[in-house]
């Protein structure tokens, strides 16, 4: 009894997380494998993996079917700390863009990222980041407000 009660609590606690996770990234995860393959550029796509690259807000994201090169935004607007070894989610832009690595599949261009329980918040939403729109000049005033 006491198995059948525990096998319960743990598929109700892994449908639970995986609703939570459905809600929050507001898109399916899916896998580098599936959205290589498929026509999603220019396309919002959510992919779950492990960080195998970091570098100057420059990330690799590997989920076992491929990998995936996470384009942030600029460390002077803000520094995302992840490093080698964390398991993210990121919701972003399939771009047509090469590979700056040329170690992965495609580019994202992320909005979000999920990790440990907390949202980084790298935009609010496609087409022209924010970033682009400050003067070069401000940038060291705009990036002390924006970590």
């Amino acid at each position: 009894m006491r198995r059948k009660l525990l096998v319960a609590v743990t598929l109700l606690a892994v449908a639970a997380a995986v609703v939570v996770e459905r809600i929050m990234t507001g898109v399916q995860i899916r896998t580098v494998a599936d959205v290589r393959s498929s026509n999603t550029r220019g396309g919002t796509v959510a992919v779950r993996g492990r960080i195998v690259y970091a570098s100057h807000n420059r990330f690799i994201l590997d989920d076992g079917s491929g990998r995936v090169e996470l384009s942030t935004c600029p460390q002077w607007y803000r520094q995302i700390h992840l490093h080698e070894g964390d398991t993210v989610v990121a919701v972003g832009q399939v771009m047509n863009n090469p590979s700056l690595t040329g170690q992965s599949d495609f580019v994202l261009s992320v909005y979000k990222l999920f990790h440990r329980g907390r949202v980084i918040e790298v935009r609010r939403r496609p087409g022209k980041p924010p970033w682009v729109s400050f003067p070069k000049h401000t940038r060291d005033s705009v990036s002390d407000r924006h970590r």
